[in-house]
């Protein structure tokens, strides 16, 4: 989607996701990948050459080992990383709480990575979308 924010002139790209590798099933009738395993390289692809990746997160549930693997590959390829922690308007009332262990937990596992930005937000009510 090209579009334009203030003067600046930018690409978004949205990609399916990326697949932990026992949900990337072959498919039987197809010799190459399936429709899974060509998402996820079509996502990696798409990282190499952003220059900014939002890595998308359920802000209802704890950071994954996989959510910090796909940040350390962000981080590897050299790739400015914002971490988006969607479904904000589902953590409930202890949202400071909340909020404190995902900045703990951020701080922990990238800890050669300093300072990278999480962001709280909604799809669904908009909360926090511009910040994005």
């Amino acid at each position: 989607l090209r579009c334009i924010f203030g003067n600046r002139k930018i690409l978004l790209a949205d990609t399916a996701g990326l697949l932990r590798p026992k949900q990337r099933r072959p498919d039987p009738k197809r010799r190459s990948h399936s429709l899974e395993e060509e998402s996820h390289q079509a996502a990696l692809r798409t990282i190499r050459f952003a220059n900014v990746v939002v890595l998308v997160i359920d802000g209802r549930a704890p950071i994954t080992k996989y959510d910090i693997k796909i940040a350390l590959s962000v981080i590897a390829e050299g790739r400015c990383l914002v971490i988006a922690a969607n479904k904000w308007d589902a953590v409930g009332s202890d949202e400071a709480a909340v909020a404190a262990a995902l900045q703990d937990r951020l701080r922990h596992a990238l800890a050669e990575v300093a300072g990278v930005k999480c962001i709280a937000i909604s799809g669904q009510t908009g909360h926090n979308l511009p910040l994005l």
